[in-house]
């Protein structure tokens, strides 16, 4: 939903030939910005995800468990 909004404004944007000042402008960037926000919010719960991961194999020397998520 938030891709599909950017690249709504995006589109709308550059037909009306890319303004720098006026509420187009903002809404083009404000719509990118959640999007991206969202893609780097995204890629921290990934992150956490296989630290835990990491660390509960690590909690119950499970060795195959631990060597499976380190080399994920």
């Amino acid at each position: 939903m938030l891709k599909q909004e950017a690249v709504d404004s995006s589109k709308l944007w550059k037909a009306v030939g890319k303004p720098r000042h006026g509420q187009i402008i903002d809404r083009h960037q404000l719509c990118r910005a959640r999007y991206r926000k969202a893609l780097r919010d995204r890629d921290k719960r990934s992150a956490m995800t296989y630290t835990n991961e990491l660390h509960e194999a690590l909690i119950t020397e499970d060795g195959p468990s631990f060597w499976k998520c380190w080399h994920s």
